[in-house]
């Protein structure tokens, strides 16, 4: 048929997907409510896989939105903030006294910039920012 294929709950009750009776089961839950959250749980060190393993994954907003990383809900946490607009900037904000540790040489265009807010930009011996890349 034309019509597109609908899993409902019956009712204001939450739509729980998962395999075995959710005995050692990842699930994902559908929370019923206005703003309801969309919960992948993976079942001990599962992990949510993205792409198809030949190509890129890709997670983007829905709409012109920007599109945030955090944990613990935004409580307590660091994020990654990438602006939605043409010219967006990408913000990664520590949480406190945190640091952005990279593990290797930081490099940009010769016609980007970097810029400092504090002691935000440092080099020592072993780490360095590479400009003009």
């Amino acid at each position: 048929g034309s019509a597109a294929g609908k899993i409902t709950s019956s009712g204001t009750q939450d739509l729980v997907l998962d395999t075995n009776a959710g005995t050692n089961s990842s699930s994902i839950t559908i929370t019923d409510a206005a703003n309801g959250n969309i919960a992948l749980n993976t079942n001990g060190t599962g992990e949510v896989v993205v792409g198809s393993g030949s190509a890129s994954g890709k997670i983007t907003s829905s709409g012109a939105n920007d599109l945030v990383l955090d944990t613990n809900a935004g409580t307590n946490s660091g994020s990654i903030t990438i602006t939605d607009a043409a010219n967006g900037d990408i913000t990664i904000a520590c949480n406190g006294t945190g640091d952005i540790e990279c593990s290797s040489d930081v490099k940009t265009s010769t016609t980007k910039k970097v810029y400092s807010k504090g002691n935000c930009v440092q080099t020592s011996f072993h780490s360095s920012l590479v400009f003009g890349y």
